[in-house]
């Protein structure tokens, strides 16, 4: 009776932990700062970031996303230029203000960093 409770409760542990672990499966979202502070740690791998567009040059696919911590201290504009990470995209551009969620790949080029985005998804207008 006693191994068959130790078997029972074994299994449960083992299924939940299996279960967070799926749940959490892309559900890691890394914010501006984490990935401006250390590029090298995420470069040329699939991440996903939230952030708030800053900038939009349509002309070139390029915007640029702060992170929410630094949109409330400084808002829009060039007092965060350093805590600005520059996102291409081919698609449709996000607007100036929105808060978006970013799946791509960080790149280095002649400037610094870029991210490659394969997608953007709107989370909210502030």
């Amino acid at each position: 009776m006693m191994n068959a409770s130790k078997w029972y409760l074994s299994i449960l542990i083992l299924l939940l932990v299996v279960g967070c672990g799926e749940n959490n499966k892309g559900t890691n979202v890394l914010n501006v700062e984490q990935v401006l502070n250390k590029p090298n740690n995420y470069l040329n791998k699939n991440i996903s970031i939230q952030g708030i567009v800053n900038k939009v040059n349509e002309d070139k696919n390029i915007f640029s996303v702060i992170s929410e911590k630094e949109f409330n201290e400084c808002g829009l504009g060039e007092c965060n230029v350093n805590d600005q990470l520059p996102v291409r995209f081919s698609g449709e551009l996000p607007g100036l203000g929105e808060k978006v969620e970013i799946a791509g790949i960080v790149k280095k080029n002649e400037k610094g960093f870029i991210y490659e985005a394969e997608s953007v998804r709107n989370i909210k207008n502030l």
